[in-house]
């Protein structure tokens, strides 16, 4: 009698797994000022700006800027995503179930800390701005004027946290396509990287206003700050008592507004 299978009997699976679409990566993390290696709690140092003086009369006294200090502190927070592999599931499929579970744990860790950020950002106290749920080139000119009168230097660090309504309302814009504006194939790509001095990211976790409107954020790096005290990590263990594998990915971080005045935001029609 034969021992073995005829490899007609076998099911054929594929080695790799098709995953569904998704964000897979921490969009926005690169995008602010980030502190690792930070315990439970985190404080990030502020100063205001000083005056300084004008036409000290000979030997008379300097007068101290008195220079104000404080800081902003964030509490870190867990997050953690989990799956078991039945032991005997490994045989029964050539699948690399190790990888695939991995692969899917590592992106809804990654999601989880862009809601981070994007939580703290919704926390500003300023009003939207007036850009009539459309972005556009005046709504980008509305952005870019607010942060001049508070300041803030275009100096390649401005990001705008967009939604897909607002990606949508760019490419329609003939200012922002037209090579007779811009020296961009825009509308051949169909994708915006960046426009007008600000870094476009597009995120599909930005959240909505009462009216299902999206909050689209308008930030400078080191206006928002991310602690992170266990970076995104993961491992994967046998229990003995579940006959299974469990693989764990985790990260400890928080996110906070460090200058107020450099977030802003816009609601767009999506």
């Amino acid at each position: 009698m034969s021992t073995s299978i005829d490899n007609t009997f076998i099911t054929k699976w594929q080695e790799e797994i098709n995953h569904e679409f998704q964000q897979t990566e921490s969009k926005l993390r690169n995008t602010v000022k980030v502190v690792t290696g930070v315990g439970s709690t985190f404080s990030f140092h502020r100063s205001e700006k000083v005056s300084a003086q004008l036409d000290k009369p000979r030997n008379a006294d300097l007068t101290p800027a008195d220079t104000p200090m404080d800081e902003v502190t964030v509490t870190l927070g867990s997050i953690h995503a989990s799956d078991y592999i039945q032991d005997l599931d490994q045989f029964q499929t050539n699948a690399d179930l190790r990888a695939g579970i991995r692969y899917e744990l590592m992106a809804a860790v990654n999601r989880q800390m862009d809601t981070k950020i994007i939580n703290a950002l919704s926390a500003t106290s300023n009003s939207a701005l007036s850009v009539s749920n459309t972005l556009n080139t005046s709504a980008l000119s509305t952005a870019t004027a607010t942060f001049l009168d508070n300041d803030i230097t275009p100096d390649g660090m401005w990001t705008a946290a967009i939604s897909s309504g607002a990606m949508k309302d760019i490419l329609n814009d003939n200012k922002l396509t037209s090579r007779d504006y811009v020296n961009q194939g825009l509308l051949s790509e169909g994708f915006v990287k960046g426009v007008m001095g600000w870094s476009l990211i597009h995120s599909t976790l930005l959240d909505s206003d009462t009216s299902g409107k999206k909050n689209n954020y308008f930030y400078h790096k080191n206006a928002v700050g991310l602690a992170i005290g266990r970076d995104v990590e993961s491992y994967i263990e046998f229990v003995p008592q579940k006959d299974a594998h469990i693989v764990v990915v985790k990260a400890l971080c928080g996110a906070v507004i460090i200058r107020p005045e450099g977030v802003q935001y816009a609601e767009i029609d999506d």
